[in-house]
């Protein structure tokens, strides 16, 4: 086998990998439907540690068409401060599957923003995830300051509540 066909096998294998790798990471995640969300489409909340392997940040992971099954293979990265990486984001644009429009994804990076805060806690599991559910922001417009600081504080009881459990 020459160099370049054996550079190319590798590169495939690692490409499997890192789907697979990606694949199981996201069944682990919590999967949350637009009724809940408010959002017009499915997300996935990490609350697994998994940015401490290093691989990524803290993030959440949005489906990249609005249909309502879950579907994992059609999924994109978001990190927290709602921004899509370019690289993740060229390589969404170009799969077949993608269906959502510009206000769309606005609506998503709106919703992260909104709840950053605590879906930082939630990702570092000092926030459980109904507790999340109880104080965050629905839906994708811009929240007010005010609304931010209540989901600040309401976070932080949460987390001095369990600091003191």
């Amino acid at each position: 086998m020459d160099k370049l066909t054996e550079q190319y096998f590798r590169d495939e294998i690692s490409e499997i990998k890192e789907k697979l790798e990606e694949r199981q990471l996201l069944q682990e995640m919590a999967n949350c439907r637009p009724s809940k969300t408010g959002l017009p489409v499915n997300i996935w909340i990490d609350e697994t540690e998994a940015y401490k392997t290093g691989k990524h940040t803290k993030r959440i992971k949005f489906q990249i068409n609005k249909k309502p099954k879950f579907q994992p293979q059609n999924t994109c990265s978001m990190t927290l401060d709602g921004k899509i990486p370019d690289k993740v984001w060229n390589k969404i644009k170009q799969n077949k599957e993608f269906a959502i429009s510009g206000p769309e994804r606005i609506a998503v990076s709106n919703f992260v923003v909104n709840n950053s805060y605590a879906l930082d806690k939630v990702a570092d599991q000092l926030l459980w995830l109904d507790e999340f559910w109880e104080i965050f922001i629905k839906g994708g417009e811009e929240a007010s300051a005010k609304d931010i600081v209540k989901l600040k504080n309401k976070t932080d009881e949460y987390v001095k509540k369990h600091k003191d459990d």
